[in-house]
């Protein structure tokens, strides 16, 4: 995995994210940080994408048939796709 350098703060950085299940597309262009030690919570509607993105973090996507991720998600300054 490469290394990229991000804020000391950020534990995570997702830049330019898109997630498909096949060819419908679940997430658009998620530009994000998340702060090192801090509580962050996703709030929204059923069906806007909140376990989609925490599964993708998680990389558990990853088992699902016809899944894809288009972007950076970086953990620690490494790219986890």
């Amino acid at each position: 995995m490469s290394e990229i350098l991000t804020d000391n703060n950020n534990k995570v950085h997702v830049e330019n994210m898109n997630f498909y299940y096949g060819n419908v597309q679940a997430l658009f262009d998620i530009n994000m940080d998340i702060a090192e030690k801090k509580v962050t919570a996703f709030i929204g509607p059923s069906g806007c994408g909140k376990s989609t993105f925490l599964r993708t973090l998680n990389r558990m996507n990853d088992i699902i048939d016809g899944t894809r991720i288009e972007g950076k998600v970086l953990i620690d300054g490494s790219d986890i796709l």
